[in-house]
């Protein structure tokens, strides 16, 4: 059967509850053109399941953007994580996120951008990127020294 009816088996035989991950709706060409265009922002749809395959880009999205950037020469530092940050906020009316000020919540994720690597691959799937010192919610540390100090969905029920 074509993959489309496939898919729509898969769902149906699983009552809606299966999952599909597919590898083949990108490549690098297209991604370096929108990683350069000046309207792009970054972001992922991915997100940490409980158990199982998981999406590659709920570990390396923003990473593989900083990798491909730096290794590229597509755009400086200073822009990328401007576009992750400051700019998605503001398309999207978020007044008290993307920027560093005093009395906003901190969001901050602390990277060496010389080294930061996204490490998943279509069978290691939740492979940890490289260069991810320190990572903050709220103020609150959920990563430091490159290591999980409790749940990334800790106290936020998974769907």
């Amino acid at each position: 059967m074509s993959p489309v009816d496939a898919l729509i088996d898969i769902s149906r035989r699983s009552g809606g509850q299966a999952k599909v991950l597919c590898h083949r709706y990108s490549n690098d060409r297209i991604v370096e053109i929108l990683i350069r265009h000046p309207a792009s922002l970054f972001m992922t749809d991915a997100w940490v399941e409980r158990t199982g395959a998981q999406n590659p880009s709920a570990y390396g999205a923003f990473p593989r953007v900083l990798q491909l950037a730096r290794e590229r020469r597509l755009l400086p530092l200073e822009d990328v994580v401007r576009k992750m940050t400051g700019a998605t906020a503001e398309r999207f009316g978020l007044a008290d996120r993307g920027h560093l000020k005093e009395g906003l919540p901190a969001d901050i994720t602390v990277f060496d951008g010389e080294n930061i690597r996204d490490n998943s691959t279509t069978t290691e799937t939740d492979a940890a990127p490289t260069g991810v010192d320190y990572v903050f919610v709220n103020g609150k540390k959920i990563i430091g020294s490159g290591r999980k100090e409790k749940p990334l969905n800790a106290g936020v029920p998974l769907a």
